[in-house]
């Protein structure tokens, strides 16, 4: 299953509040998510904010497509909207980066 990774950068002074709303991801977004065909998602962040994103998904912008207007999406991007340097739907918002090394 192709890999994916993205970056995003959040305000460091929201670094604990954002964790902390990690904690209790909404299930009806994981559900839609797993639905979508999503499998093993990870977030690591850095101490500056920046938060790196993995996942496996079989289709990057089909699952885009399918997530970016759904309610469980509205629902999710309404408590987090307020971390975001940069919204990650704007320009220089979320990076999504390409593979160079994979090692199983």
């Amino acid at each position: 299953m192709p890999r994916y990774c993205f970056k995003l950068k959040i305000k460091p002074e929201c670094r604990e509040e954002y964790i902390a709303v990690h904690r209790d991801v909404d299930r009806a977004l994981i559900a839609k998510y797993t639905r979508c065909g999503v499998r093993n998602y990870s977030l690591f962040m850095s101490a500056a904010g920046e938060v790196i994103g993995c996942l496996e998904v079989g289709d990057w912008q089909k699952f885009a497509d399918a997530v970016s207007n759904s309610p469980e999406q509205k629902n999710w991007a309404k408590k987090v909207v307020k971390f975001f340097l940069v919204q990650p739907q704007e320009p220089g918002g979320m990076e999504l980066m390409p593979e160079v090394f994979h090692m199983d």
